[in-house]
């Protein structure tokens, strides 16, 4: 799976952007805003999301580790497929998709591309059970490093094939300074918990 990228940006296009690699250029859709800030010829780094449809795959790209997560969640509704994901991110930053989430503002949220009233009022009820194990995971838009290091850290879980809810629970319930330990580490530590809880 291709989780991370980082590489020149040689080409911004009205919806995707082409970032070379290692001599392979890889064209990743990412969110409006994410997009507009690119420039050709500087070098990025970003977070993407492998999807594969039955006439082929698509990349998505996040500049943040918070923002693709949350697309992965988003994806996993049934009335929201990649694109719809995408546009929601394009309209709304995290922190303002919170506060829609919050107060319940369908009207806002039928204002993305693609999604009528009745599928945002739909959504709404479940995006707050999405929000609700996002707790205390910087989704307020400011850095937030220890954060960042957990979700790196279920990233990589999930990637070995562990589901994402029971990355989530083992990370939460980690002993471990996040601050100080290296990611690879509280990998180590993470799949040490998980081999004990599935011998005991």
């Amino acid at each position: 799976m291709i989780s991370y990228l980082e590489g020149e940006v040689i080409r911004v296009l009205p919806e995707s952007a082409v970032f070379l690699v290692g001599g392979v250029g890889y064209q990743v859709y990412l969110p409006q805003k994410e997009l507009n800030s690119l420039k050709e010829g500087e070098r990025k780094a970003i977070h993407t999301f492998l999807h594969l449809k039955p006439n082929g795959i698509e990349l998505y790209g996040f500049l943040e580790a918070e923002e693709k997560e949350l697309f992965k969640e988003l994806i996993s509704l049934s009335q929201v497929g990649p694109k719809t994901a995408l546009a929601i991110l394009s309209a709304f930053s995290l922190a303002e998709l919170e506060s829609i989430v919050a107060k319940g503002d369908a009207l806002a949220l039928a204002r993305v591309p693609g999604l009528g009233p009745k599928t945002a009022r739909k959504l709404l009820g479940d995006l707050k059970e999405k929000f609700a194990s996002f707790k205390g995971w910087a989704l307020t838009g400011e850095k937030n490093f220890e954060g960042e290091k957990k979700l790196l850290v279920i990233e990589a879980l999930t990637s070995l094939g562990y589901p994402i809810s029971q990355a989530r629970e083992i990370v939460r319930n980690l002993e471990v300074d996040f601050q100080t330990e290296p990611v690879e580490e509280i990998v180590r530590l993470a799949l040490n918990k998980m081999a004990m809880g599935a011998n005991s």
